[in-house]
């Protein structure tokens, strides 16, 4: 599957998507009607009360008691993003534990806001294990709030030479209904697109779900979920994708790329290195034993953050002391004194990961237990937990890029006086960030082991978006 079709004219692409699928438990003889009304010795939550109630984000409370509205503090989209950033870090710090060869790429953003959904529809310890893993702080109705505007705020980025598109969608099963609020609410608040689809026709709600994503990521995603995973049983799919495509605010100038040298962990490899000689800001992070450089996307609202160790061997251990703290400390520590020799590899990586063992290692382990799971803010029953959680994601990076009046502004803002041109020369592993520069949001993260171009995939036809049928 290339990504370098003709319609892409950028120097990055980068693409998440997460899928949950709910496959409930047997409703243990309980009747339509009783399937929404509240377990012997459970408190009835109306979720619209999300909006009303300041109550603790952990769990419901004792007693409902009603209070007045309060205006919303700091909780902003800065807020959301700090956690989304740390529960991002946790989770690449678990896959490398796991593997600390291959590629890595996945979005924080998408993976952060689906499961932000799944919370706030669960209760007990369920709900518990995901404000832990997801480091939420304060009260429900201002973190629902603060994922809300860190979505809109992200949505807004997007223009000149910036393309953004975050897509939220709801499908529903025709024959197992929801908690009938949970669907208004996941649109209301999180903007997601509901639709009842027929899982008991699994080929054709698998294309409806694919359909849907291959138009929304411009072909990037064509096979989210296969038709095994859905049955008659599935009672819902929550899917959420982050498409990004920007150009380099000061680009590589492609008739400079010639035949480099990466040591990767299988031995030397022959890759196309990029080369460009402006004014980029940098940073020494002695305590890493690393580097840093930025590479600004036009309009300097994002950029890529490349973490570089000194030691071609130092990336697991630079990966292991990352966190929140040092993302911040090391954009505080970047300057632009003088000229950098950027060298950097072509590279498109992809990766398919399998959620569950990932949030089961990090505390999250109800979700995927029916003797357990309290989902039933959600569902109205218990007994219904997540079957399959899975997470596409795609990165490519080339010279393509544009160097317009904004990269003027750039280097007059990073320029002082003339200093000795640096070099900063990627041919070692390395890890990266796509940030929101205002709120240090991290939109995806992952690592470079190898650049090494993989063997082309047939492109796939496009697929109809067969989801108006069933609106």
């Amino acid at each position: 599957m290339s990504v370098g079709r003709g319609a892409m004219v950028s120097s990055a692409l980068l693409l998440a998507v997460l899928a949950v699928v709910l496959a409930p438990a047997a409703a243990a003889g309980r009747s339509q009607q009783d399937l929404f009304r509240p377990l012997p010795g459970e408190l009835s939550f109306d979720l619209d009360q999300l909006e009303d109630l300041d109550e603790p984000a952990l769990a419901p409370p004792v007693g409902v008691v009603a209070r007045r509205r309060r205006p919303l503090t700091a909780r902003s989209y800065q807020h959301a993003a700090k956690m989304q950033g740390a529960f991002g870090i946790d989770l690449f710090q678990v896959l490398a534990a796991h593997d600390s060869t291959s590629n890595v790429v996945f979005s924080p953003m998408s993976v952060g806001t689906a499961l932000a959904m799944l919370y706030a529809g669960s209760r007990g310890q369920t709900a518990e294990q995901l404000w832990a893993a997801l480091h939420l702080t304060g009260e429900k109705r201002e973190l629902m709030h603060s994922h809300r505007r860190l979505v809109r705020h992200t949505k807004k980025l997007a223009r000149d030479g910036i393309e953004m598109v975050i897509v939220s969608d709801l499908f529903t099963s025709e024959e197992l209904p929801l908690n009938p609020k949970f669907p208004r609410y996941a649109s209301g608040m999180f903007n997601s697109t509901v639709t009842s689809v027929p899982f008991d026709i699994p080929y054709l709600t698998a294309e409806i779900i694919n359909g849907r994503f291959y138009n929304a990521t411009q072909g990037v995603i064509d096979s989210l979920v296969s038709s095994d995973m859905l049955s008659e049983d599935t009672q819902f799919v929550l899917a959420n994708a982050v498409f990004f495509r920007g150009s380099w605010l000061m680009q590589f100038d492609a008739a400079a790329t010639a035949e480099g040298v990466f040591q990767s962990p299988a031995g030397p490899r022959p890759v196309q290195m990029m080369s460009t000689k402006k004014v980029f800001p940098i940073a020494e992070l002695y305590q890493l034993n690393a580097r840093a450089l930025l590479l600004p996307y036009k309009g300097e609202k994002l950029g890529m953050l490349i973490l570089l160790p000194n030691d071609p061997a130092g990336l697991d251990s630079l990966v292991a002391a990352l966190n929140m703290t040092v993302i911040s400390d090391t954009l505080r520590k970047l300057d632009g004194l003088g000229d950098v020799l950027v060298k950097m590899p072509k590279f498109d990586i992809e990766s398919e990961l399998d959620l569950q063992p990932l949030l089961i290692e990090l505390g999250v382990r109800d979700l995927f237990d029916p003797a357990v799971v309290n989902m039933t803010r959600v569902t109205g029953q218990r007994g219904a937990a997540i079957s399959t959680a899975v997470h596409k994601a795609r990165l490519s990076v080339s010279e393509e890029g544009t160097e317009a009046a904004a990269a003027t502004a750039f280097v007059n803002l990073f320029r002082s006086v003339p200093d000795p041109i640096r070099p900063f020369v990627v041919d070692r592993p390395f890890a990266f960030a796509v940030l929101e520069m205002s709120s240090s949001a991290v939109l995806f993260l992952g690592r470079v082991t190898d650049p090494t171009p993989q063997p082309e995939e047939p492109q796939p036809e496009p697929q109809p978006d067969l989801s108006a049928l069933f609106l």
